[in-house]
């Protein structure tokens, strides 16, 4: 696609969008796209970072939807031969990207409903909601708020010694959290997380975290170079209260519900978004 073309297209749902390239010493270390959000003195921006310009050709822009602010992204991976697909837009107060886990989207909405959890999809059939309903972000089957999604369990009873409060939830260490006024865990599984970053900690290492196996698979050099916190992820996680996000409306559960990520981690090319929320 032609870089003036992209540009406009982005510029459909009233948004800023500026390409750049990979220098000398990137361009062996980056993928071959590599999507961001950025903020100069005009507001946000989205940056669609290439390998080559040559990498133009293999972007396409499959909807753009202006009232609604959003846009579907193609980039055909050449390397793992597979097709990429993002939505992007505007989401309650900033600009977002989101990696789409089905290959086979074509459109917006489709997109947005391959984003659904995995795990609603049986309670969505169940409540026979029109197409229009399932994309809200408050509905008879869940309440969302950015990608989380809360599901009503009336018949969860806690012990009360257990309850969090103030409970920080993040899909990763980099993202913005969401607060959590009571939660409940069950599960998961511990992992090992650098406060800050050094040179000897990759990036995958940060936002993902080490199992106990591979941190002490790590050298005592590598170890020393950051502060090192223990987290809990992936556990069965209950709701209720005020769920507040500084980019976010502040939702409110009366009772508990269960946790859902969205579904962009099913997508490969998740790891080619730098901003999260």
């Amino acid at each position: 696609m032609n870089e003036d073309i992209l540009i406009e297209k982005f510029e459909l749902m009233n948004t800023r969008a500026k390409i750049r390239y990979f220098n000398g010493f990137e361009r062996s270390r980056q993928p071959s796209i590599l999507l961001d959000v950025s903020k100069d003195k005009k507001g946000e921006f989205f940056v669609i970072a290439l390998r080559t310009p040559n990498e133009l050709k293999n972007i396409e822009v499959l909807d753009v939807k202006p009232k609604e602010k959003h846009l579907l992204l193609l980039h055909r991976n050449k390397e793992e031969k597979r097709k990429d697909k993002f939505l992007m837009g505007h989401d309650e107060r900033h600009l977002f990207t989101a990696a789409v886990p089905n290959s086979s989207v074509s459109s917006v909405d489709s997109a947005k409903r391959a984003l659904i959890p995995p795990e609603l999809k049986d309670i969505l059939a169940k409540g026979n909601l029109k197409f229009k309903e399932e994309l809200k972000r408050k509905n008879i089957a869940f309440r969302r708020s950015g990608e989380w999604f809360f599901i009503s369990e009336p018949n969860f009873n806690p012990d009360l010694l257990l309850i969090l409060k103030n409970e920080p939830l993040q899909r990763n260490s980099v993202s913005k959290p969401h607060y959590l006024e009571f939660a409940y865990r069950e599960g998961g599984e511990d992992r090992y997380f650098p406060t800050f970053m050094s040179k000897k900690i990759n990036v995958e290492q940060r936002r993902n975290g080490l199992t106990e196996v591979e941190y002490k698979k790590l050298s005592d050099d590598v170890r020393k170079s950051s502060n090192w916190q223990v987290r809990r992820v992936n556990p069965q996680l209950y709701a209720k209260g005020r769920i507040t996000h500084a980019d976010h409306s502040t939702v409110i559960l009366k009772g508990w519900h269960r946790v859902y990520m969205n579904g962009e981690y099913l997508a490969p090319a998740s790891k080619n978004i730098l901003f999260i929320d």
